[in-house]
């Protein structure tokens, strides 16, 4: 048996196997090349995604931070009107507060009205104050102001013939070892009555020197009441004529 050689059918199945190859790896280059594209693709999805987290964070953060400024800016606002609203209310206050004389006038008359004087009375005074006086003579009298270790006699003394009775009382004095003496104190507080024969009461407190005037049908009782001797007080008072009006004559 004789083999025949055919180099055609040989060469045709070396290009065949060559060809194979050829597509072989061309087929494994284009897996390759579409599992990196798919990867490229998955990756940029990701960072689409990371980009537009971040942004929307971003645009969060912006719009909390204009949210912010725009209520700090609505709070100061806020401020600055409360300010001038409070502002202008104090200076409102302090236009309507008294000053000066007028202050001092108007705690005492509120004094005055607080111890049960006539508001009537009051304004008559007032409205009476800048016209001529008649008063008499000063009179002048001394007596015992009580304490709580001393209550006994010569603790008042009266006036308009028995009308006006006054009285008072203070704290002991105390030695330097702290010991209670038998009289007032004049560096302290002493409360002084004014009592009508009717039992109507007047009382001024304070340190001495003291003032008080005390109305009585058409007079005018001006009191001062200063520190004496020893236990001693001195009270002095001008009798003065009340204007006459038809207001007073009603009264």
């Amino acid at each position: 048996m004789s083999l025949l050689y055919d180099p055609e059918k040989r060469y045709r199945r070396r290009r065949l196997r060559s060809l194979l190859r050829v597509v072989f790896y061309a087929a494994v280059l284009m897996v390759v090349a579409i599992f990196a594209y798919q990867i490229g693709i998955e990756e940029t999805k990701g960072r689409e995604t990371r980009l537009r987290t971040q942004i929307d964070d971003l645009e969060a953060a912006r719009e909390a931070d204009r949210s912010a400024a725009v209520r700090a800016e609505l709070d100061a606002a806020r401020a600055r009107s409360a300010q001038q609203l409070a502002e202008q209310a104090l200076e409102e206050l302090r236009a309507q507060i008294p000053s000066g004389d007028l202050q001092t006038l108007t705690t005492l008359v509120a004094a005055k009205l607080d111890e049960g004087v006539l508001a009537d009375r009051l304004a008559f005074l007032i409205d009476s104050a800048s016209e001529a006086r008649e008063c008499a003579g000063t009179e002048a009298k001394r007596f015992i102001l009580s304490t709580p270790a001393y209550t006994g006699p010569n603790t008042s003394v009266t006036f308009a013939e028995g009308r006006i009775t006054v009285a008072g009382d203070g704290e002991n004095a105390r030695s330097v070892n702290d010991g209670v003496l038998g009289w007032f104190d004049p560096e302290k507080d002493v409360t002084i009555t004014f009592t009508l024969i009717g039992g109507e009461q007047s009382v001024v407190s304070g340190i001495l020197p003291l003032h008080h005037s005390v109305l009585l049908g058409e007079e005018e009782f001006r009191f001062t009441v200063v520190a004496d001797e020893q236990s001693l007080v001195r009270v002095t008072t001008d009798r003065c004529a009340l204007p006459q009006r038809e207001e007073a004559l009603a009264e």
